[in-house]
């Protein structure tokens, strides 16, 4: 998938070298599906650039805050995978809490507080004897994996081969992260204002 913001990293690219580059000047509008950021780019040398992002399709927003440089992702820990990997277990654990513990520390290191630890790790089934424990992004799954057998725990991760899941879900979403704010869209649209 290209780079739909590569005009606004080329820009951004030059105006470092040339001794600094920032944004400033964001504005978010939220319009359900479609949304839209507007900003302002400069760079030492006193050259400025106004810029446009239009979001379709939006399945997922936080705005938070209009600070930082807009970057947009093809692949990120925020986009959920489809038919991603899962943890499997097949005995009970010895010390729930703890292993609930440290699947939290590590969940919280990779993803912030962007995403609930609940969303792909089912906290029910530590007292259960055998089950799915986690499915998600593999990232996040293989650091549960790590923890979980560092613990003793008789953990197994497993994912389907991609040709079985069927078309990359990377293909129809990406992310525009800006700080701690972010879109999910089916596509971003970039245009120079000025």
């Amino acid at each position: 998938m290209n780079d739909p913001l590569a005009e606004l990293n080329e820009w951004l690219a030059k105006a470092i070298d040339n001794g600094g580059a920032g944004t400033e000047h964001l504005e978010f509008v939220d319009r359900g599906e479609e949304c839209q950021l507007t900003f302002e780019s400069w760079d030492n040398k006193g050259g400025r650039a106004s810029w446009m992002i239009e979001a379709h399709e939006c399945t997922d927003v936080r705005w938070v805050g209009e600070e930082g440089d807009p970057k947009w992702y093809g692949e990120h820990i925020l986009l959920p995978p489809i038919g991603g990997p899962w943890i499997s277990f097949s005995s009970p654990f010895d010390n729930p809490d703890l292993a609930l513990g440290k699947v939290a520390r590590v969940h919280r290191e990779l993803a912030g507080s962007w995403i609930p630890l609940s969303r792909y790790f089912r906290v029910e089934m530590l007292d259960e004897r055998f089950g799915e424990l986690a499915r998600g992004p593999k990232e996040l799954i293989s650091a549960y994996e790590r923890v979980l057998l560092e613990l003793g725990c008789d953990v197994a991760m497993a994912a389907y081969p991609e040709e079985k899941v069927g078309l990359d879900r990377r293909v129809s979403e990406s992310l525009l992260l800006c700080d701690e704010s972010y879109i999910i869209a089916r596509s971003f649209e970039l245009t120079r204002l000025s």
